[in-house]
């Protein structure tokens, strides 16, 4: 019987000797706010990758949420179950989405490419490799699983809360109608996951994977449908991934993404991933060969618990422009030695070799940088980090626009020059798929948007557009204005697209009224031709003053700029001498008959002319030392030849709030591997970029977990104040932490809740715990359960307490050892001179400690009271299952025999350290 509860309050203390804490674990650390319903939580950036190859699992269960950025859902208490996941397994902090919307996103994970796809229309029929075809083809298994389809084989677009659109193996015929199922035939399995297939994608209906429905509605269902898969999986070899489609347009589409299971180390882990970089990820667990863009992409490699004894690399890496250097003297051989060191730069590039090397990029960018070490015993070990080399700040440029955001009834702000602002309605603007768009209805509209806040009397334009159809008539008239001085008082290029696809350009301008004043004749671009959503080059510059220089020159985007100007004119008109913005007017044909028309933009730049000196950026400079938890860093080294340092920014790797200032430290929550980075920006705006890996350490005999309950917290308990986010169970709804303790309700007789931190590891754990009842429950009483070391599901050493309705307190000591059968390690006494009453604290203290035996030994009394010198129970147990680190959690189970359920149970005091410990 796996149960207890009491009417009393128990003070429970684990005592645990760490292995490896912060190397094996990381923790989650965070605090509710009632105010805001959210929780920040940081979690511990991971140690470097050990492995040079992808595990293979025995089954891997991919899960797709919806709609939803990497902060809207890591540390929100309103997913207390996927926060507890996080902690628990391999939390990819910097995931993102292909693209948007949906359905792209789903045929990206799954075949490599987007197939062409890009919304959400239905049917799609797509002849083209993909993971489920793979898998059968090399005698493996797959299946696709979605809630609330109708029927096996089903192809309709919807049905209730089902949508095709989230169904991608659907769409490919090369998967057998065999291998698209309902969601019941996934759960059927629930009682032998070994029966699934290799690979298996679970989808939520509309409402569950909170499209519709909201986030705790969703993290519900994910604990209600896959809680006893995860639990599985990783005491069976298998590997649950959970994904999101997409973000919520908030975020750069950074989605979160958590792998766990056998052999996943936890942690935060802050290389760049995206659904391609899963894909070949589960290809290589499998052997199966890359497909699409997943051929480009890097496997996860540095989740991965090592081998004992295998060598561990490690890196150091700092930027100065485009040069990274880095140093891999800080890597450990394991049992052997280290005979080789190869650099990979991420960027295609030859690999280089040494302890210690250096790599010039040929442009900015993210790159993923990888360190494999080897040793003479035939160990490797390979180390991953994200490096983003880029080039000092052009000092000409003063309005840029990649247009790579997501908006509707607006283009937004440029990357560098201010706020559009537009003409006519504002639903005819929008931004996606890297292009600003500008719908002309009907004919004989005009439209502008323009970057008001630029000023320049020197200007270099240039910009990328075309239309999504050839206007009939006499077609689109695209306008870049060079120098807008006031209302009607500017210079400008005419681009006009003709219907036959023909060039016609000319300069003008406008001297005070609207009606324009041609600077030069109209002529046809000879040799360009352009077709339907096909992008023109224009660029355009407007020069001096007294008189100004006007000049253009147009070519296909994809060819080669042209030598010469193809038009240029001068002008002295007085209105128009001096600074002005910058814009996009366009014009479409009143004699056009196929409206609608769409203009698309893309890669605006505006420089000046005049040249600058270029600048040459800092070289950052770090050193730390770590005292315990608190990290001291000092970039005071660096230096800018041919300048100074303007200022320093740093990021400690846990998610907290960066600091400045050359000198810096910072308190780290947890024990980990955490990556400090400096960034040093010189007075031109120039920035290098400096990095290190930093493992601090808890004091000796600190606590790893400590609960104060200093939160408000409802369905659910949120994260402890150390040791990561609680995983519930008995019901959401059941939990709440309101002053200043965990509060738990036992809804009926023979009801069991209980709460676990499955985020700590340790091997020998002093375990503390306090708790009361509003009352005694009748009959049996109420069990009161202490895990103090959860190796697994249904595997865990426990103290146990029960208090009957006449307030007696007994004591005893258990095992689960593979099932949910107890094993008695030690009978049950009734603890003399003991009595619990409603609403009093009783404190429980239990021990585990040691391997191949392990003793287990508990003590519980009133928590107004000494602490009995003695232990009132010990035992030893060397069952092979339970030689290993664990969790700890609790759980509560209320007599089937009471009459006066519903019992509140008050949890204060939680607390876990290693033997030995203050």
């Amino acid at each position: 019987m796996r149960k207890f509860s009491a009417a009393f309050t128990v003070s429970l203390v684990v005592l645990v000797g760490l292995s490896s804490v912060g190397q094996a674990w990381a923790g989650v650390v965070g605090s509710a706010t009632a105010a805001s319903g959210s929780a920040v939580t940081a979690l511990a950036p991971a140690a470097a990758a050990t492995v040079s190859a992808v595990p293979r699992p025995d089954h891997v269960v991919v899960v797709v949420e919806e709609n939803h950025s990497n902060e809207s859902i890591i540390g929100n208490i309103s997913a207390p179950y996927i926060n507890s996941l996080a902690a628990r397994g391999a939390n990819m902090t910097q995931s993102y989405a292909v693209t948007h919307p949906s359905q792209p996103n789903y045929i990206a994970l799954f075949s490599g490419s987007t197939n062409g796809i890009i919304d959400d229309s239905c049917p799609h029929t797509i002849n083209a490799d993909n993971l489920g075809a793979q898998l059968l083809t090399a005698g493996l298994s797959f299946a696709g699983y979605s809630e609330t389809m109708p029927a096996a084989g089903f192809t309709g677009c919807g049905s209730t809360t089902y949508a095709r659109k989230h169904n991608p193996w659907v769409n490919f015929p090369s998967v057998p109608a065999s291998a698209n199922l309902p969601l019941t035939a996934f759960t059927a399995l629930s009682a032998d996951y070994a029966a699934l297939p290799a690979v298996s994608f679970v989808v939520p209906n509309l409402q569950n994977d909170m499209h519709d429905g909201t986030i705790a509605q969703g993290d519900s269902w994910l604990q209600s449908n896959l809680g006893g898969y995860v639990d599985w999986a990783e005491q069976h070899n298998s590997l649950m991934i959970l994904t999101w489609d997409e973000d919520d347009n908030r975020a750069a589409n950074r989605i979160p993404t958590i792998i766990l299971g056998a052999g996943v180390a936890p942690g935060a882990y802050p290389e760049h991933i995206d659904h391609y970089s899963i894909l070949r990820t589960i290809q290589d667990a499998y052997g199966l060969p890359a497909i699409g863009a997943s051929a480009t992409a890097t496997p996860i490699l540095d989740i991965w618990t090592p081998p004992i004894g295998s060598p561990q690399a490690a890196m150091t890496v700092s930027c100065a422009a485009l040069v990274c250097s880095a140093d891999a003297a800080a890597s450990t051989p394991g049992t052997g030695t280290i005979t080789g060191y190869s650099w990979n730069w991420g960027d295609g590039t030859a690999v280089t070799s040494g302890v210690s090397s250096s790599h010039t990029y040929a442009g900015p960018g993210d790159y993923q940088l990888g360190l494999t070490v080897v040793t003479d015993t035939g160990g490797s070990s390979s180390a991953g980090r994200t490096v983003s080399p880029r080039l000092p700040v052009d000092p000409n440029l003063f309005a840029s626009d990649s247009f790579s955001r997501t908006l509707s009834n607006s283009l937004g702000s440029a990357d560098i020059g201010g706020a559009w602002t537009g003409s006519g309605p504002a639903a005819r603007y929008s931004v996606s798929g890297g292009l600003g768009s500008v719908v002309f209805p009907t004919a004989g509209g005009t439209l502008a948007a323009t970057l008001a806040t630029v000023s320049r009397s020197d200007t270099d334009l240039q910009l990328s557009f075309g239309t999504d159809k050839l206007a009939t008539g006499n077609g689109m008239y695209v306008t870049l204005i060079g120098r807008r001085v006031a209302v009607n008082t500017e210079y400008q290029a005419s681009v006009r697209i003709r219907g036959d696809g023909a060039v016609i350009t000319s300069l003008n301008a406008l001297k005070g009224t609207a009606t324009s004043v041609a600077l030069t004749g109209s002529v046809i671009v000879s040799g360009l031709t352009v077709t339907a959503g096909a992008l023109l080059n224009a660029r355009l510059q407007v020069t001096g003053t007294n008189p100004t220089t006007v000049r253009l020159k147009v070519w296909a985007a994809t060819g080669t700029e042209p030598a010469n100007w193809q038009l240029s004119a001068t002008d002295s008109f007085a209105g128009a001498q001096g600074p002005g913005s910058i814009g996009v007017s366009s014009y479409l044909s009143g004699g056009s008959t196929n409206a609608p028309v769409v203009l698309r933009m893309d890669n605006l730049s505006a420089r000046t002319t005049a040249a600058a000196p270029v600048n040459v950026p800092p070289a950052a400079a770090l050193s730390v030392s770590c005292t315990n938890l608190v990290c001291a860093a000092d970039s005071a080294g660096s230096v800018d030849p041919d300048g100074s340092i303007a200022g320093f920014s740093w990021s400690w790797g846990d998610g907290s709030a960066a600091s400045t200032g050359a000198t810096s430290s910072h308190t780290y929550g947890s024990a980990g591997s955490y990556v400090v980075t400096v960034t040093a920006t010189d007075n031109q705006g120039g920035v290098g970029t400096a990095y290190r890996t930093v493992t601090p350490t808890a004091a000796p005999g600190s606590p790893f977990a400590t609960d104060t309950f200093s939160r408000t917290v409802s369905n659910g308990w949120g994260a402890a104040t150390l040791g990561g986010a609680w995983t519930v169970s008995g019901g959401a709804t059941n939990f709440s932490v309101a002053g200043g303790a965990g509060l738990v309700t036992v809804p009926k007789p023979g009801a069991t809740v209980a709460g676990n931190l499955l985020g700590v590891s340790s091997a020998d754990t002093d375990y503390r715990l306090s708790m009361s009842t509003d009352k005694l429950g009748a009959g049996s009483g109420t069990y009161f359960t202490a895990s103090a070391r959860r190796v697994g599901t249904n595997l865990e050493y426990q103290g146990r307490a029960r208090v009957n309705g006449s307030g007696q307190v007994f004591l005893g000591l258990n095992a689960l050892t593979g099932t949910s059968t107890v094993a008695v390690l030690s009978a049950a006494i009734l603890v003399p001179g003991l009595t619990a009453v409603a609403g009093g604290a009783l404190t429980m203290r239990v021990q585990v400690t040691g391997t191949n035996p392990t003793t287990v030994r508990a003590k519980v009394w009133s928590a107004a009271g000494a602490e009995p010198a003695g232990w009132q129970l010990s035992a030893t147990d060397s069952t092979a299952a339970l030689q290993a680190p664990g969790a700890i959690g609790f759980n509560v189970y209320l007599s089937s025999t009471s009459v006066n359920a519903p019992i509140t149970v008050r949890l204060t005091d939680l607390s876990a350290r290693p033997v030995g410990g203050p």
